[in-house]
């Protein structure tokens, strides 16, 4: 597992460069929470704007080994940007971490402090209220899809099920970074809830379900404010017309590499349906996993160069094919729900045995990265 993560991250930080990037020969820097330079030496690497209302941390690091017992992180303006107390490590250190709230609008100075009270480091970071809230099904971000077609607004669930997005905060064109963010509300027969990733880079995922089929809505609160709403419709899997599947691009993969094939269910009128659960199976055998209380509607399988294997996904009497490559007996069902350390498969699965924590991670850092290059078309940060 060490070894896959070494070598997917080391693809991760050779393709993306930092969005704060003052000189490399620092001596002290911070980094905060939504850091994909991995490896370092880091440089300061502090995502501003933030979004209102979101809690994180910032790793401040003396790059000459100085120890860091005594030091603190110092906000100018704590109504704004709060500072918790230093995480200190049971030893010394030379870095340690601090959690950082920020409250309202507003701009602060952060300061990096030595033991002696000196000023070794500075930022000055701005925090903004988003007027918009963008939401992408995470189902489709997995199975490579652009932003435009994982983007929605209406959430379409069938009964029973959980459709999840990746939350996106805007000011403008500009794209707010902040996990923790974001307090739904739901109204009618509408349920939501928050979810964070932490592994990785940090994000805000939203969580909507119905117990039943009709309509409601999720009011979406950053900040003490309400920003938008996300109207929402369910429906019983008998609504259900047809099946489709939405495989990742294979063209660049790797032998042994996890790539995925969402499940895609769609009404009368050709909209997606998130939330249900698909039988699956591959060279005519069932896939096994699959999370408890999720929607079974991913599958992994690990990439073999030269093979020739049909999926089947069906609900129901309603079913679709493709053909994928794939290493025997690496099919998983998995749940497009799971947004932690695993997109899918089997709490504990061993690594061949289809998704784990390393390859959910390298996911995550996969689709933040294409996250990050499309939002620096909009001038992000």
């Amino acid at each position: 597992m060490h070894l896959l993560l070494l070598a997917s991250f080391a693809l991760v930080a050779t393709a993306l460069t930092p969005a704060c990037s003052p000189s490399s020969g620092q001596r002290v820097t911070m980094a905060d929470a939504f850091d994909v330079d991995l490896f370092g030496p880091h440089v300061d690497d502090l995502h501003s704007p933030y979004v209102a209302g979101s809690q994180f941390t910032v790793q401040v690091e003396a790059h000459d080994g100085s120890d860091t017992t005594g030091w603190q992180l110092r906000s100018s303006n704590p109504q704004i940007v709060a500072i918790g107390a230093p995480q200190t490590p049971p030893q010394a250190q030379p870095s340690f971490s601090v959690g950082v709230t920020t409250e309202v609008a507003g701009s602060a100075t952060l300061d990096v402090l030595d033991a002696k009270g000196n000023v070794v480091d500075s930022h000055v970071v701005t925090v903004a209220v988003p007027d918009t809230v963008q939401l992408y099904a995470h189902g489709l971000l997995l199975a490579g899809e652009s932003d435009d077609q994982a983007r929605i607004s209406v959430a379409r669930v069938v009964s029973g099920g959980t459709a999840t997005f990746l939350v996106r905060y805007f000011k403008g064109s500009v794209e707010l970074c902040g996990s923790g963010a974001l307090s739904p509300s739901a109204t009618g027969v509408a349920s939501a809830t928050t979810i964070q990733s932490s592994l990785a880079v940090s994000r805000d995922w939203l969580a909507v379900g119905a117990a039943s089929p009709g309509s409601g809505q999720v009011q979406l609160v950053v900040g003490g404010q309400t920003v938008g709403a996300l109207p929402v419709t369910a429906v019983d899997p008998s609504a259900i017309a047809r099946v489709g599947l939405a495989p990742q691009d294979a063209s660049s993969a790797k032998d042994g590499q996890s790539l995925y094939v969402f499940g895609r269910a769609f009404d009368t009128a050709g909209n997606d349906l998130y939330g249900g659960s698909f039988q699956w199976s591959m060279d005519g055998t069932s896939a096994g996993g699959g999370v408890a209380g999720e929607p079974s509607d991913v599958l992994t399988y690990k990439y073999r160069t030269g093979s020739s294997d049909p999926v089947q996904a069906s609900i129901d009497a309603l079913s679709a094919t493709t053909t994928v490559h794939a290493q025997g007996g690496s099919a998983q069902v998995g749940s497009s729900a799971s947004v932690g350390c695993s997109i899918g498969g089997a709490p504990g699965a061993a690594l061949g045995g289809g998704t784990t924590a390393a390859t959910g991670l390298v996911a995550l850092v996969l689709a933040a990265m294409r996250r990050r290059r499309s939002a620096a078309r909009r001038t992000r940060w």
